[in-house]
């Protein structure tokens, strides 16, 4: 009427042993893959205020070459503030930007621009003035400081040279 089934006498408990080395093998690779992720979200927390000074930085530099544009090569400051999603908190982890006084550190003849053959024909020749920029900031919060130096062409050369900087310009000065 009913048969038994005979036991394996060869694979008792061998599931079970199976089963534990996978659920601590799968929760060894759970445990690395939270502190790499821990890891990873510490380093970009570290370098999120080096990237914020780096991006004023840059804005300074942009800011100094308009106003160099408009023939203002002026020394200026200004501030940004990284503000928070949540418009009621207000802004947090101001930064000053310093813009120091562009340089005018000389002149540079544009190709093609010699006697006889420049641009506009008849001999005219064609400066590009160089300038110097430079920007640096401060994070308040973190003291993270990030500076930026570069040089910049204007051309053509106009025929008036920038005057002293101690003139206020339009937008302040």
């Amino acid at each position: 009427m009913g048969s038994q089934a005979k036991p394996r006498t060869g694979e008792r408990g061998a599931a079970l042993v199976l089963a534990l080395f996978m659920i601590v093998v799968l929760t060894v690779l759970g445990l690395g893959l939270v502190l790499r992720t821990k890891v990873t979200m510490s380093v970009a927390g570290a370098e999120r205020p080096i990237t914020k000074n780096f991006y004023a930085a840059e804005g300074g530099i942009n800011a100094a070459f308009a106003r160099l544009q408009t023939r203002n090569p002026c020394a200026f400051v200004f501030g940004m503030h990284d503000s928070p999603g949540d418009p009621t908190r207000g802004a947090v982890n101001p930064i000053q930007v310093n813009v120091a006084e562009s340089r005018l550190v000389g002149f540079r003849r544009l190709a093609g621009t010699e006697a006889g053959g420049g641009i506009a024909g008849g001999g005219t020749t064609y400066l590009q003035e160089v300038w110097r920029l430079n920007s640096d900031t401060q994070e308040q919060a973190t003291h993270t400081r990030r500076a930026i130096e570069v040089e910049v062409t204007l051309d053509p050369t106009p025929a008036n040279i920038p005057g002293a900087c101690n003139m206020q310009s339009v937008g302040g000065g």
